[in-house]
This record gives C-alpha cells, structure tokens and sequence, in this order.
C-alpha cells in the first residue's frame, strides 16, 4: 500500500527509499537519486543509465509512446 523502492545487490538490500521520501517529489528528482545509487553501489558491474538529463528515449520493445523516466 506505500509506495516504497529497494535497490538489491546480491540479493541483500544497498539502498530504501520509503514513502517519505517519495512523496511530494518530482519523478525525475527521484529518478536521479536512483541512478546515482545504482552507480554508486553497482559500478562496473552492468549496464549504467544514461544521464538523467538527456531527456527522454525510446526503450527497445516498448511502443513509441513510452518515455523512461530515466
């Protein structure tokens, strides 16, 4: 019921983010506090996210009107 993301690494959770501090943020703003964890905790180890900033981009099988958030 709240809304809550959790960033795992080994299966063991690196990163919570709960209700409050979701509520009342910008997506993006959320969006790039999720990047930066990732590649903070996840460095090296897969794919990095372009940077937030660049805007949206069209996702490999996804119909043309998804936008990532990312």
């Amino acid at each position: 019921s709240s809304p809550s993301i959790f960033l795992l690494k080994g299966g063991e959770p690196v990163l919570a983010v709960e209700r409050r501090h979701i509520e009342g943020r910008t997506a993006s703003a959320i969006a790039m506090d999720l990047v930066q964890a990732f590649n903070t905790h996840c460095e090296g180890e897969g794919p990095e996210f372009p940077d937030a900033a660049a805007g949206p981009r069209q996702e490999a099988g996804f119909p043309g009107t998804f936008r990532s958030i990312l």
